[in-house]
């Protein structure tokens, strides 16, 4: 289990900020992170939406060498602003708990599923509310990882 790095130090504890959906946690949709059962493929295949999403989205640079942690500081609004600070520790929380469960041996299960499910649906929503209604068009926000 990963410990060291509680969801409470991200600003994940307690009620989610209004206007997020939780609508992939428990009710499991075809498109929902939270099908996947194995927590090293929910991890990674999550942190591989966000990245491209940022790369696509919000002009984070498509680099191989630079990390997903680089690529959140460069990311910016279509207006050209920095994310905002909680949506910037939410996918922080995502990027550290994947580099956890990915690079330390001992770590090999979620301590909290539940926590990192709401973590990345709540990242997935507000970033699709700072995308303008027109680039989204085709695309499904809502809890997709392909």
């Amino acid at each position: 289990a990963i410990q060291g790095y509680p969801a409470s130090d991200y600003g994940l504890a307690g009620p989610q900020p209004m206007g997020l959906t939780q609508s992939c946690v428990g009710d499991v949709s075809p498109t929902s992170v939270a099908r996947y059962t194995n927590d090293f493929e929910l991890v990674v295949r999550s942190s591989k939406e966000l990245e491209d999403i940022l790369e696509k989205r919000f002009g984070a640079p498509d680099a191989r060498d630079q990390g997903l942690h680089d690529k959140i500081t460069a990311a910016r609004t279509p207006a050209g602003e920095r994310l905002p600070d909680p949506l910037v520790r939410r996918m922080r929380y995502v990027v550290t708990v994947r580099n956890a469960l990915v690079h330390e041996r001992d770590v090999n299960a979620l301590d909290d599923r539940a926590a990192f499910i709401r973590a990345y649906d709540a990242i997935i929503t507000e970033l699709s509310q700072l995308v303008p209604d027109s680039a989204k068009a085709g695309n499904d926000w809502a809890c997709v990882v392909m």
